[in-house]
């Protein structure tokens, strides 16, 4: 899947309890355009995914095949939509740290950065430039790469994609769509604990439910939502969530979050 819901449930009001003042947002939908840079050709996760579920909720067309409804959910008004990458910061090493390894985040890094130097190079020659601006190239340059491999790299095209595993590759745009994925998470438990929004919908790729603390896989870079549970934990205190996953597939990825594990979680498949 490509989104994630982050939503509080009130309490029944009562005499010494009442029922707070509700959010100014009863909804907001998170989604960032950097989320759509991330584009391996051919592939079937692909930007078109984001963009149909956009369509959907602006519009609210429902499929031909079924008639209008009087039921139908009211149209959500411009300011239920947070489009701008500035919406959605970019998550941080610490916030990524607390669900995945230093040294899964150290080498996803090395890869996105190898990916975009393969793109630039095919620009200038087929020479990849080192870290002081000079150019590698030849045996120099082959052993240079081989020596910063972390992963083995099945496929380094012109188009700086480079193959994790059948499923999961990398691209010039991945860092900054993985990152703002991620952020865009966690900016949805800001609003939802922070009192400004009872639900969160984050539509949002690359997914994460199959990523684990240590590894990229199915499609999955960083666990978007594993990274969010472990931020409501770290900065508001939550001690219970609970992960719904409709694919059936949330186990493998965030049962293992690093910072005191899965106690606590609940997990629906």
């Amino acid at each position: 899947m490509a989104t994630a819901t982050i939503a509080t449930i009130t309490p029944s009001s009562t005499a010494t309890h009442p029922r707070p003042s509700p959010p100014p947002h009863p909804i907001l939908i998170l989604s960032p355009p950097a989320c759509l840079g991330h584009d391996i050709p051919g592939h079937f996760e692909r930007p078109a995914r984001v963009t149909s579920i956009l369509d959907a909720l602006q519009h609210h067309t429902p499929p031909p095949s079924l008639p209008p409804s009087s039921a139908s959910p009211p149209l959500l008004p411009p300011s239920a939509f947070l489009l701008s990458n500035e919406d959605s910061p970019l998550a941080t090493r610490e916030q990524l740290g607390r669900f995945h390894t230093q040294k899964h985040i150290d080498s996803l890094f090395s890869l996105f950065a190898r990916s975009k130097a393969a793109a630039a190079a095919a620009e200038n020659g087929g020479k990849e430039e080192d870290e002081d601006g000079g150019k590698k190239g030849g045996k120099e340059g082959g052993r240079a790469r081989r020596a910063s491999d972390r992963v083995r790299l099945k496929n380094y095209n012109k188009n700086g994609i480079i193959e994790i595993d059948g499923d999961t590759s990398v691209c010039p745009g991945t860092e900054e769509a993985a990152l703002r994925a991620a952020g865009a998470a966690c900016r949805g438990v800001d609003e939802v604990l922070g009192g400004r929004a009872q639900t969160v919908f984050c539509v949002v790729r690359p997914p994460g439910h199959h990523a684990t603390p240590d590894r990229a896989m199915g499609f999955c870079f960083f666990n978007n939502v594993g990274v969010a549970a472990m931020h409501a934990r770290a900065e508001f205190g939550i001690n219970r969530v609970a992960i719904l996953d409709p694919g059936m597939m949330v186990r493998g990825g965030r049962e293992g979050g690093r910072e005191g594990g899965s106690a606590g979680f609940l997990f629906f498949e």
